[in-house]
């Protein structure tokens, strides 16, 4: 392997179409606002007496977060083409970096279609200072090649 081809990952031919269909199919409209915010509110409520915490809100999706669960609730005010071909980008090629994604399934809340996903939830590893540690003694030895790290 040469050094430049750390900087220039080659990107296989599937995640290079993701992207360019997730920039060429992104024709989402915004919704009405005030609309959506009701019913945000009305959906938290909802999902709050169930249990689960709202751990992020965007103009398009809410993000739902259970202490006992093993994956996170994302909620699409509308059908998100791009984060559908993700999904369907990750189920055709396994990877245990990617999280595992369910299929989108579509839900009707006061009236209104609603795109949701469960997905896995993410950790941060459990000893990052011991990890972050041994990045700053290589740090140290990197920045100071001539030094004598003996004690």
């Amino acid at each position: 392997m040469l050094l430049s081809e750390l900087y220039k990952p080659k990107l296989p031919l599937s995640l290079r179409v993701a992207g360019d269909n997730y920039f060429r199919d992104l024709v989402m409209t915004e919704p009405e606002d005030e609309d959506w915010r009701l019913l945000q509110d009305k959906l938290v409520d909802k999902m709050y007496k169930k249990g689960w915490n709202a751990l992020q809100d965007s103009l398009y999706s809410l993000v739902f977060v259970h202490p006992n669960k093993k994956y996170i609730w994302k909620i699409n005010k509308q059908l998100d083409r791009g984060y559908a071909y993700f999904v369907k980008l990750v189920k055709a090629n396994p990877n245990p970096h990617f999280p595992v994604v369910s299929d989108i399934m579509p839900f009707k809340f006061e009236d209104e279609v609603y795109y949701q996903y469960a997905i896995e939830k993410l950790y941060t590893p459990p000893d990052t200072q011991k990890l972050n540690q041994i990045i700053s003694s290589f740090h140290k030895i990197i920045w100071n090649p001539h030094k004598s790290w003996k004690k």
